[in-house]
């Protein structure tokens, strides 16, 4: 019995002694490793003034402005897009359920055109007789497309009538954004 109580013993402090030098070892081995930075690196250029507004924040402002002007027309959409600096480079309706429009995105306010257009496009829908769905296509500088988004006539009525907050009606607007191409309307309807 003796000799069993000394073998178990011996076996846990052999184990013990093992498990000891695995983590001393470990210890050693992160101080070789670990570096602590003197200097922060910077990441950028650019550093935003704080607070940093929310997307949805700059989006809802474009659109509660936007939506203001008064809007009967394809030309007068076209007038109040102009005024707010967004000047359209091309606005035809493409079929009688789509109108398509296609401008010069401001590389530092896309998300600000991108409201203007929606809130542009309600008021048309509150005023107007426009066709039930835009099409929007983002140009860079030299007219090439680069994204595009879509408007639908039932949300912006909603948003006009209340319904819906222009945070809401911009995020849904926002949730059509695409980065390719031309845009084209979608073949199911939505």
């Amino acid at each position: 019995m003796r000799r069993r109580t000394y073998l178990r013993r011996a076996a846990a402090a052999g184990a013990l002694a093992v498990g000891v030098a695995g983590c001393a070892k470990r210890d050693d081995a992160r101080a070789e490793t670990a570096t602590v930075a003197k200097n922060q690196t910077p990441v950028a250029d650019r550093v935003p003034d704080l607070p940093v507004e929310e997307r949805t924040e700059v989006i809802a402002a474009a659109i509660e402005d936007a939506a203001r002007a008064d809007v009967d027309s394809a030309e007068a959409f076209a007038a109040a897009l102009d005024e707010r600096g967004v000047p359209p480079v091309y606005l035809e309706p493409e079929t009688d359920a789509v109108l398509a429009l296609e401008y010069v995105a401001d590389p530092g306010g896309v998300l600000e055109g991108i409201g203007v257009v929606a809130g542009a496009y309600a008021a048309f829908v509150a005023g107007g007789d426009p066709q039930p769905e835009l099409a929007a296509t983002l140009l860079d500088e030299d007219e090439t497309a680069f994204g595009g988004f879509h408007a639908f006539a039932d949300w912006a009525a909603a948003y006009e009538a209340g319904e819906r907050s222009a945070a809401a009606y911009g995020e849904m607007v926002l949730g059509t954004v695409e980065t390719t191409g031309r845009i084209e309307p979608p073949l199911s309807g939505r």
